[in-house]
């Protein structure tokens, strides 16, 4: 059996990329049991896998983009966890509204998640 990589809030994870060079992400919410994450990736790339000190101070304005996901690869070890923020503020990482192409007469929803709970939608135009 595989050892699962734990992970907590506020930790920063690198992401191997098909040409070989990484970028960071970062966790910003989780719920046990319902293995959906929210998480921040940045544009920067690094040429390696970066190590604890080359992650620079990370804030929400400056990710390239916000995905609302499985912990999958977190916890399988494909995207190690190389560090952890320290100071960090649950307020400055809030979820966004998402669009939701899954309804069943096709029309996309902009869906507002419970900041808790990213399994629940709480409202929904």
């Amino acid at each position: 059996m595989t050892k699962r990589q734990k992970y907590n809030l506020g930790d920063v994870f690198a992401v191997e990329l098909d040409n070989g060079q990484s970028c960071l992400g970062y966790v910003t919410r989780k719920k046990p049991r319902t293995h959906i994450i929210l998480r921040f990736f940045f544009a920067r790339l690094y040429p390696n896998l970066p190590s604890t000190d080359q992650v620079p101070k990370l804030h929400a304005a400056d990710a390239a983009t916000i995905m609302r996901c499985s912990d999958m690869y977190l916890v399988s070890g494909r995207w190690p966890v190389i560090g952890h923020q320290e100071g960090w503020d649950n307020e400055s990482w809030n979820a966004p509204k998402f669009y939701s192409p899954y309804e069943l007469n096709g029309t996309p929803w902009l869906v507002t998640y419970d900041q808790t709970d990213l399994s629940r939608g709480v409202a929904r135009r």
